[in-house]
């Protein structure tokens, strides 16, 4: 018997002339499809990849904190005069991770609920020049300047450059500037406040005769038409050039106490030559007085400096006025610098006082001189690195810097 004989054993099979389905299904193996296997193959490894990426790139991960670091408050007063107490707010960092770079930190102050709106300054002090780093152990210290402004520094401020907190409830918030996480918060209260506020209808004066020794007043607004006297010692702050206009009589402001400092006005409008007249008058007994960073024009004396002794008359700008700049008159000791004095009859007349010092002052356009000694060979003055300009001078030898 012969053909060919078809064996089912249980799978299809078949034979050169009688094939399959299955292998007629079958396709030749190609250079194509190896292509189209590589591509996809390659593609399935980018996706692979790029979800790696997602999860390891530090962009993406969800965040969970900043700064792994412990920080404690506490409020630190400091007493002057032996009886005003100022606040300030001692931030230490406590353990954790250091902060390297500062400004990657927000020190915020919040003021309390309802204070006047253009009173304090809140400033966000993320980085101030004396600050590196924090690390642990060491401190930072936010507290209330004289400029109205809040700052933040590595050391504990000196008494000329702070004052205390308004009376109000306060809260100070540490947070990590990189995330916008809160790091830390912490609430105090001031409710015997060493600080006065003066703004719009009030008056300095009303504001003096309140005061304690060694308070500080901050004036704020533009305008105040009264005349001042301070018998007691009391700092008082100009915030953004607060104007005193003395109305034309007598002495615009007239310092009789020791200790007083006088800071950041315009004053203008003395009476125009009576026994004391000027700007500011300082009179004995007082001494140690700052007169600092004061616009003073359209006075009979800018600054008056009279039988008074170790004061301080530093970075003024004293101009236009009828007589002198500044005019020493039986004092002694005085620390003058750092001064402009323009257009006055005389810049700075010295009259029969002794051991000042008056250095490092500009002097432009006065009349008559710009320095002023008539008997400087009896008496014992220091007048060095001062630039006169055209001005003419009366005091001995010059001493310049090249």
């Amino acid at each position: 018997m012969s053909g060919i004989v078809d064996v089912d054993c249980g799978t299809k099979v078949g034979n050169a002339i009688n094939p399959s389905d299955d292998d007629r299904k079958k396709k030749p193996f190609t250079t194509k499809t190896l292509f189209y296997i590589v591509g996809v193959g390659l593609a399935l490894l980018f996706l692979v990849l790029g979800g790696v990426m997602v999860f390891i790139m530090p962009e993406s991960l969800p965040i969970t904190g900043g700064y792994d670091l412990n920080v404690n408050f506490s409020v630190v007063e400091h007493t002057i005069g032996g009886t005003c107490t100022m606040r300030v707010i001692e931030i230490t960092h406590a353990g954790g991770e250091p902060v390297e770079n500062i400004s990657t930190l927000y020190i915020l102050p919040y003021l309390p609920e309802g204070f006047e709106f253009d009173l304090v300054d809140r400033v966000v002090p993320v980085y101030e020049r004396s600050i590196r780093h924090f690390r642990e152990g060491e401190k930072l210290y936010l507290y209330l300047g004289v400029d109205g402004k809040f700052h933040v520094a590595a050391e504990m401020p000196c008494d000329d450059d702070f004052v205390d907190f308004p009376d109000g409830d306060y809260m100070v918030s540490v947070e990590d500037a990189r995330h916008y996480l809160g790091i830390a918060t912490y609430s105090f209260d001031i409710k015997d406040s060493h600080t006065l506020l003066v703004y719009d209808d009030r008056s300095i004066n009303d504001a003096l005769s309140s005061a304690r020794r060694y308070e500080s007043i901050l004036v704020y607004g533009d305008l105040y038409k009264e005349r001042l006297c301070i018998d007691k010692p009391i700092r008082i702050y100009a915030i953004k050039n607060a104007s005193i206009d003395g109305g034309n009589l007598g002495a615009v402001v007239l310092i009789t106490a020791s200790n007083v400092c006088l800071q950041g006005f315009t004053i203008r409008n003395s009476g125009s030559g009576g026994f004391i007249d000027g700007g500011v008058v300082i009179q004995s007994p007082a001494q140690n007085v700052k007169i600092i960073d004061n616009d003073i024009y359209r006075c009979s004396s800018g600054v008056w400096v009279w039988q008074s002794n170790a004061n301080e008359i530093l970075d003024n700008y004293i101009h236009n006025n009828d007589q002198n700049g500044i005019w020493l008159q039986v004092g002694h000791d005085n620390n003058i610098r750092y001064n402009v004095l323009r257009d006055n009859k005389y810049g700075v007349y010295v009259d029969d006082s002794t051991h000042n010092y008056i250095v490092e002052n500009i002097f432009s356009s006065n009349k008559r001189y710009g320095i002023y000694i008539p008997d400087w060979v009896n008496l014992n003055n220091v007048c060095e690195y001062n630039e006169l300009g055209n001005d003419n001078h009366e005091y001995g030898n010059i001493v310049t810097r090249d």
